[in-house]
């Protein structure tokens, strides 16, 4: 595993987790996003390796605390582009987000879709498009599905 990533998982590891019982608690304060340049050479086993290990470290600093059910969950954020992770009080089935999600069962994609993204520095100013949703918080519309790796502990 690259050195940075170790350092990553040190740095998550000593933020801690933070938790309560209501539904979605935790989402944002535990909320880590991940950006590497498109030119630097990383392996998707690599960033597989990183994501897995980082669940494993939420797995582990969930079970000392009380408050169930938890839920680690990834996402390619591509708008941003970037790698985002979090855990929350939640379920696999039912996780903090407005938009549309689509589960999938390997991380292996989520990861390959944030590799291979032409957005990883930045959006050209001439893909961008005018949107004429009335409510930006109205997921109803929303063309594509958010793809979500996650998995969760009762």
């Amino acid at each position: 595993m690259k050195p940075l990533f170790q350092e990553w998982l040190d740095e998550l590891r000593a933020d801690g987790l933070k938790l309560s019982a209501e539904f979605g608690a935790g989402a944002s304060q535990n909320l880590w996003s991940v950006s590497l340049p498109s030119t630097e050479a990383i392996a998707v086993q690599d960033v597989l390796e990183f994501l897995k290990s980082a669940m494993a470290i939420r797995r582990e600093l969930a079970s000392l605390q009380s408050v169930r059910p938890v839920a680690f969950y990834a996402w390619h954020d591509e708008m941003a582009g970037q790698l985002r992770f979090s855990t929350a009080c939640c379920t696999r089935e039912r996780l903090p987000f407005r938009a549309k999600v689509q589960l999938v069962d390997d991380p292996l994609e989520v990861v390959t879709a944030f590799l291979q993204s032409p957005y990883r520095d930045e959006i050209p100013w001439n893909e961008f498009e005018n949107s004429t949703r009335k409510d930006p918080t109205d997921a109803s519309s929303d063309k594509v599905d958010l793809k979500v790796w996650a998995v969760d502990w009762q």
